[in-house]
């Protein structure tokens, strides 16, 4: 007898279609896309390299939460900080640009009772970090000469014509050799966290740009960490009762508060971690050139690192993520993001740029900062 010939199954997959969004209306705005690339940040590049889906919300279609970041807030609190440290500023100047800045970064935001509340004690939280830092640390850079703060360098990469941008916050200098200088503040840190940074695409991206402005490679990085108070408050405590027994607890461990580490550099390194920023600013440039736009504008085209979905809790475009199909329908949970870079405006039309130029003014602070001077 013939055997009966089985049938092939077939299975039909059907590609996942989002209609594409030229323009994105989120709050009665509109979010232009960046449909082309012409200059790259650390930050940019370090979110690449986490995952393409997370580069893509925040930087394709310029998306960030509505919901503000505490610890981005937090930490640019410090990060201002120590620049008026720096530059010699009593501690009664330094506590009111911390509520101007903070006013600033919050402008974009709306905080409900319970935020409004945390925002006042991470703000205290920030006054006595620094507070304690100075009492125990009244000549910060004891031996170096400031050589100049908020230098901006821009170096054109070989394998894309893309700009590597950034800004040095602080530049030192002894016996003639250069030297960074970089904050930051953290709640835990693991006996890896130095250790890595010897490959970290932050502060060696600074180091090639101090080499594009000054000419030659700086020897070192200052490299303080603020840790976050590791006290919590107890329920029947008060806010004043908390804060007097954190500062403290600042005088009583300063070594467990405040890490500094001195991370040198060598060319061998530096050219390691430049060389992965070219491959990945590469891959980057080959999407936006390959893809047209309504390609582009499509997430499906953008692949996950679900192993980078819970990072530091969880990621702020999970809701995104998890709703793909629909994902316009949850825009309302999210702003456009504000250019940070003046080369990024040539992206969008001039109107934005007028009106982003404006905002910025706007929303400066009365305080300012005298700038050192560059030599090259």
């Amino acid at each position: 007898m013939k055997k009966k010939k089985k049938k092939a199954i077939k299975v039909k997959v059907k590609r996942a279609k989002v209609k594409p969004l030229s323009l994105v209306t989120i709050d009665n705005g509109l979010s232009i896309p960046s449909i082309k690339l012409k200059c790259v940040g650390v930050h940019k590049i370090q979110d690449k390299m986490t995952c393409d889906r997370l580069y893509f919300w925040r930087w394709v279609l310029n998306l960030q939460p509505s919901r503000v970041n505490l610890n981005f807030w937090f930490g640019s609190l410090v990060h201002l900080g120590i620049e008026l440290l720096c530059a010699s500023e009593p501690f009664s100047i330094i506590s009111k640009a911390l509520d101007e800045e903070s006013k600033r970064l919050l402008v974009p935001y709306t905080l409900d009772a319970r935020n409004s509340e945390e925002v006042k004690v991470q703000l205290s939280i920030a006054k006595l970090i620094l507070k304690v830092y100075n009492e125990l640390n009244p000549c910060i850079f004891k031996g170096y000469t400031v050589r100049a703060t908020e230098v901006r360098y821009k170096r054109r990469l070989e394998l894309s014509p893309v700009d590597l941008i950034g800004t040095l916050d602080l530049v030192l200098e002894k016996t003639r050799q250069l030297s960074l200088s970089e904050h930051k503040t953290a709640t835990r840190i693991t006996q890896e966290y130095f250790t890595r940074l010897k490959f970290d695409k932050q502060i060696n991206s600074y180091a090639i740009g101090a080499a594009q402005e000054f000419g030659k490679m700086p020897k070192n990085c200052l490299y303080n960490v603020f840790r976050k108070p590791s006290i919590s408050r107890k329920q029947t405590e008060t806010t004043d009762a908390f804060l007097t027994r954190f500062e403290d607890d600042l005088h009583a461990r300063p070594k467990f508060y405040f890490l500094q580490e001195n991370i040198p550099f060598g060319k061998r390194s530096v050219y390691a971690v430049l060389q992965d920023i070219e491959w990945a600013v590469f891959d980057l440039y080959s999407k936006y050139s390959f893809l047209n736009v309504d390609k582009l504008l499509n997430p499906f085209n953008w692949s996950r690192n679900d192993r980078a979905c819970f990072n530091y809790g969880v990621c702020p475009y999970f809701l995104l993520c998890k709703n793909c199909h629909n994902y316009d329908l949850y825009l309302r949970y999210y702003m456009m993001r504000d250019i940070r870079h003046e080369e990024e405006l040539e992206e969008l039309s001039k109107k934005r740029i007028v009106s982003a130029i404006h905002r910025r003014k706007k929303l400066q602070g009365t305080y300012k900062l005298k700038k050192g001077k560059r030599k090259r």
